[in-house]
Order: structure tokens, then C-alpha cells, then sequence
């Protein structure tokens, strides 16, 4: 690259990649790591770009052992040369900074300004940068104010004969620079001998053509000599020119060598991508079928599974609709049972109801039977008690103790309606027929206790000489309607019992009944929610097969289109080295006429020269000797 010209150098520097994205921040950080402690940083053809001068900037402020910095070929701009030159600010180490081959242009202010009081760098290598006149001002201002530099090259750049003077007026002033390396700039030769004279230390007020001669005595030996000496500078000065024609035809020869060798390497690698890319290509599609048959399994497989599901579903739906079915019979048969129960239990109510209704009915007229019997036997009681006081007296006590009986026969009574009341209140689902015949008998045998009363009452009166045989009498009857009432309370207490245990019965079908319904419900719940889990299975199968279904394509469609674009990038590459390869082809022909005509061109010069010189030789010999001649 180094012998290349400036458009040669754009040419190749145009068919770079220039974006970072070929290489990735994470590389240029593996390579920074790799060289993390070394003295040296090297990141040539890097392609960091502007985009990767942040981390290098980073990396030179923290690492201050690196002494040498090389930077060619990564396409930085006047922003990345701005942070690099940020960070070789005030007091670093680093003496070489190479910033060959990128794009800086005139951007070189940021650069000046960094470096105008650095003491460290000695040698800064800008070769290569299309940087112009306004940007040889900038190098020109780093030369007045820095004191450590010691070389600047600039070659391969388009500062022109305006930089070469500004370049020249700063290399006057007080500087530490040893070499300005200029060549490949367009600067006229004049100028760019003054800059290797004032580098060399020469004095620019001497002669271009050598320090003054000492003037002879003669005047003939001065003009021979003068006369001589012009033809020797001017030999010399054609031989400078073909020599520097020919250093020039052997920097392009070797640079031709070099971009041929350049393009076969690079011919190579891309005829070893591209079988790469064919094998990657077959890969892919390998690749492509084996997912296509495992896709087209998996199908298979979830149409199966979907099928079975479906059974599945509609063997659900089956025995859910027998057991709706069963449900609606058992909801039917507890229908039936309740509506049966509410019947049965609204004539038990009834029956007590009318039950309690001549129970008061009865209560009412013993109650007016006993008060008129009460009044008749005091009217009486009152009458004898005047004719006979003592068997009164003897009455008396017979009817206390008949009161005391009835009393008693009253408190069981209230007992008796007591436990009915007990009995209703707690068991009036079970109170029946029973206790309409239990209320009858009391009735009938309270009918009869009273009529009996009235007859004993009746016979009291007919004869109180009898009473204490009816006492006696009535004392019987009291046990015996004691021994009744007993067996009527025990014939109550089974009758209650039964009731209970016909309750509990009945309770214990509708647990049962209830026990099935809830069991019913309960499987119609599972079957519902088994019938749900099946469906939502079924739509997460069917999104999964969908999901995977679309995957695939998307796979092959992005499949097919990176094949698609590796091929138009291996074409678009192939094309594009097909044209270096024929531009280079063109510029070698330039090349080889250019160095054919070059030849030519000196050997007829030099042929030429040879005779002219032959020539004035001979002419001046001549001359000398009619001189010489003539003087004799």
C-alpha cells in the first residue's frame, strides 16, 4: 500500500467494507482484552470506524503503559480522530501514533489541539487521508507548538504546493522535526528541495546549483569550467529525473505485484466462501427436509392425539347426556317424594289442627259441665249440711279427696298436653292420625270420668249413706283411669317412637336422595370441567399446531431468503471481483505501456544526450584549441 498513488489508494480504499457491523464492538473488546498490559496496540484494518474510537479512547486512558498505537485501515473520520485525540490529551506515554489509511480529510484541528503540548508522541504516520492544503496548516501549527515530534509522514495526500509553503514556513521557525516525508502530494520539485534542505540543515540563501567557484586569474580557464560544470549539473539533473522515473515504475510494479497477489488471496478466500457457502447451502437444505419431516410427524402425531381427544369428547358428551338423564329421573323421584312429604305433612296439620279445635271444644263444655256441677253440689252441700253437718263434714272430705283426685287427673292432663304440645312442636311432621285418636280417647274417657262424676255426684245425692262405698268406688275407678292413662302415655310414647323413627326414615332417604344428587352433580361437575380441560386441550393443540406450523414457515422463508441473499452476495462479490480483477488487468496494461514508453522515452533521451554531449565536447575541445591557436 505504501508505494500505491492516492487514486489507486481510494479505489482499493472504495471496495473495503467500511461499516462496523462486520465487526462488532464485542471483537474489538476481545481484542482490546487480548492486548490488555502489552506496550503495543495494534488494531490495524480493524474496521472500528467511528463507532469503536469511544472504547480505544477508554482503553488508552486506562491502560497508560502503551507506548505505540497503530490504527491503519479503520475507516475513522474527523468524530473518531476528535475522541481518540481526547484521550492523548495533556500527560500520556504513547510516542508512535499511526492513523494510516483511513479517512481524516482536513479534520486535523482536534488532532493539533491534542498534541500541541503532548511530550510523549515523536512519530506520527498520517499517511493516506485525502487531507488537503487547509489540513497541512493544521500539521503545520502542530510543528510550531509541539517539542517532542520528530516525524511527520504525510505521503500518498493532496496537500499541494499551498501546504508545501505552509509546511515550509513553520520548518523555519524553532522545531524538534528530523523527517517530513511529502512524496505523492503534487508539491513542484523546488519546493520540495527547500524542505530537504532546511531538514538537512542547509542554508536556503546558497545556490541550487552549488557553492560559489573561486575566480581563477585567467579568464578563459573560468568559462571553459563555468561552461562545463552546467553541462555536468544538467547530466546530473537529467539523471535524477530517470532515476526518480524509475523508482517510480518500480513502486508501481511492486504495488502491481502487490494488488495481483492481494487479488488472488482475495480470489481464493472467495472461491473458499463460496464452496463454504455451497456446503452451508446443502447443510441448510438438509437441514430443511429433516424439519420438514419431523413438521410433517409432528402433524401426524397431533392429528392423532386430536382424534383421540375427539373420542375422547364425544364418549364425554355420551355419558354426560345419560347421566342428564338420570339426573333429570332422580330430580323427578325427589320431586315426586317432596311433593308426597308436603301432602302428608299439610293433612297431619290439618288433622291436628281439627284435632285442637274439639279439644278446646271439649275443655270448654267440661269446663261449663264442672262449674254448673260445682254450683248444684254447693246448693246441695249447703242444704244437707243443715240436716246433717257431721256426714257433711264426712261429704266434705270425700269431695276434697275427689277435687285432690281431680286435680291430679287435671295435672296429668296438663302434662299430657304438655308433652303433646313437646311432642307437636318438635315432631309435628310426625304427628298423625295418632294423636287425633289419642285426643278422642282422652275426650271420650274425660266424657266418662264426668259422667261418671255425675253419677257418683247424682248417687251422693240419691243416698249419702253410699258414699263411702262410691269413695271407694271412685277410688277404683281413679286407679283404674290411672292404669288407662298409663297405658295411654306408653301406647303414646310408641306411637312417637314409630312417628320418629318414620321421621328419621324419611330423613334418612331424603340424605340419601341428597347423597345422590350431590354425588350427580359433582360427576356432571367433573364431566363439565373434564369437558372444558378437553377443549381448552384442544385449542392449545390446535394453537400449538398452528404456532409450530407458522414457525416452520417462517423458518424456511428465512431459510430461503439467506440463501437467496448469499447467492446475490456471492454473485454481487463475484461480479465485483471480476471488475478489480479486470480494473487491475487495465491499469497493469497502463502500467506495462507507460513503463515501455518510459524506456523509450530514456533511452532516446539518453541517446540524445550522449550525442550532444559528444557534441559539445567536441565543440568546446575545438573552440579551446582555435583559442589557443590563435593566442599563439
Amino acid at each position: 500500500y505504501e508505494g500505491a498513488t492516492p487514486d489507486q489508494r481510494r479505489s482499493l480504499d472504495s471496495d473495503r467494507p467500511l461499516i462496523i457491523n462486520e465487526l462488532s464492538l464485542s471483537k474489538i473488546e476481545n481484542k482490546l482484552s487480548a492486548q490488555q498490559g502489552s506496550s503495543t496496540l495494534n488494531l490495524g484494518d480493524a474496521f472500528i470506524g467511528d463507532e469503536g474510537c469511544g472504547i480505544v479512547a477508554q482503553f488508552l486512558k486506562d491502560n497508560l503503559g502503551v507506548h505505540s498505537v497503530e490504527l491503519r485501515g479503520n475507516n475513522i473520520t474527523g468524530e473518531g480522530l476528535r475522541v481518540i485525540a481526547s484521550a492523548l490529551r495533556g500527560q500520556t506515554f504513547v510516542r508512535n501514533l499511526s492513523l494510516e489509511w483511513n479517512n481524516l480529510g482536513n479534520n486535523l484541528k482536534p488532532l493539533a489541539e491534542a498534541l500541541a503540548y503532548n511530550e510523549s508522541v515523536q512519530t506520527l504516520d498520517i499517511r493516506n487521508n485525502r487531507i488537503g492544503p487547509e489540513g497541512a496548516g493544521y500539521i503545520a501549527d502542530l510543528i510550531e507548538t509541539n517539542k517532542s515530534l520528530t516525524k511527520i509522514d504525510l505521503r500518498w495526500n493532496d496537500i499541494g504546493a499551498s501546504g508545501a509553503r505552509s509546511l515550509l514556513s513553520a520548518l523555519r521557525k524553532p522545531h524538534t522535526i528530523q523527517a517530513v516525508e511529502v512524496s505523492g502530494n503534487k508539491i513542484p520539485e523546488d519546493l520540495l528541495q527547500q524542505l530537504e534542505q532546511i531538514l538537512k540543515g542547509e542554508s536556503l540563501n546558497k545556490s541550487r546549483y552549488g557553492s560559489p567557484r573561486s575566480i581563477s586569474k585567467s579568464m578563459e580557464r573560468t568559462a571553459s569550467r563555468d561552461f562545463s560544470d552546467d553541462i555536468h549539473l544538467k547530466l546530473e539533473a537529467q539523471i535524477m529525473a530517470t532515476a526518480r522515473s524509475e523508482s517510480k515504475v518500480n513502486e508501481l510494479e511492486l504495488l502491481l505485484d502487490q494488488e495481483a497477489r492481494r487479488s488472488n488471496e482475495m480470489r481464493n478466500d472467495l472461491l473458499g466462501e463460496l464452496e463454504n457457502e455451497k456446503a452451508k447451502r446443502a447443510m441448510a437444505e438438509e437441514a430443511v427436509m429433516i424439519q420438514k419431516e419431523e413438521s410433517f410427524k409432528r402433524e401426524m402425531d397431533d392429528r392423532r392425539v386430536i382424534q383421540d381427544l375427539e373420542t375422547k369428547l364425544s364418549r364425554a358428551n355420551n355419558e354426560k347426556g345419560i347421566l342428564n338423564q338420570e339426573l333429570e329421573n332422580l330430580q323427578e323421584q325427589f320431586q315426586k317424594l317432596q311433593n308426597s312429604t308436603m301432602e302428608r305433612y299439610r293433612s297431619y296439620d290439618e288433622k291436628l289442627s281439627q284435632q285442637d279445635r274439639l279439644y278446646k271444644q271439649l275443655e270448654e263444655t267440661s269446663r261449663n259441665s264442672l262449674d254448673r256441677t260445682k254450683k248444684e253440689h254447693l246448693q246441695e252441700v249447703f242444704e244437707i249440711n243443715r240436716d246433717f253437718t257431721n256426714k257433711l263434714e264426712d261429704a266434705e272430705e270425700s269431695i276434697r279427696n275427689l277435687r285432690t283426685a281431680r286435680e291430679a287427673l287435671e295435672n296429668e292432663n296438663k302434662t299430657l298436653r304438655g308433652q303433646i304440645a313437646q311432642l307437636k312442636s318438635n315432631h309435628q311432621e310426625a304427628l298423625t292420625e295418632q294423636d287425633f285418636k289419642i285426643r278422642e280417647e282422652e275426650t271420650t274417657k274425660f266424657n266418662t270420668t264426668l259422667k261418671g262424676l255425675e253419677t257418683r255426684m247424682r248417687s251422693i245425692e240419691e243416698s249419702r249413706e253410699n258414699l263411702n262405698k262410691r269413695n271407694q268406688d271412685l277410688q277404683r275407678e281413679i286407679m283404674q283411669n290411672d292404669k288407662r292413662a298409663s297405658e295411654q302415655t306408653i301406647a303414646l310414647e310408641t306411637t312417637i317412637n314409630q312417628l320418629r323413627e318414620e321421621r328419621a326414615e324419611l330423613q334418612r332417604q331424603l340424605a340419601k336422595a341428597n347423597a345422590t344428587i350431590e354425588s350427580l352433580r359433582g360427576e356432571i361437575y367433573m364431566l363439565n370441567t373434564n369437558l372444558d380441560r378437553s377443549k381448552t386441550e384442544n385449542e392449545e393443540l390446535n394453537e400449538t399446531l398452528n404456532e409450530r406450523k407458522e414457525a416452520h414457515m417462517k423458518q424456511l422463508e428465512t431459510l430461503l431468503q439467506e440463501q437467496t441473499n448469499d447467492r446475490k452476495q456471492s454473485e454481487n462479490t463475484k461480479e465485483n471481483l471480476t471488475s478489480q480483477i479486470h480494473d487491475l488487468e487495465m491499469d497493469l496494461m497502463k502500467t506495462s505501456k507507460d513503463r515501455d514508453r518510459i524506456l523509450n522515452e530514456y533511452n532516446y533521451l539518453s541517446e540524445n544526450l550522449k550525442q550532444k554531449t559528444v557534441a559539445l565536447i567536441q565543440e568546446t575541445v575545438l573552440a579551446h584549441l582555435r583559442k589557443l591557436e590563435a593566442e599563439s
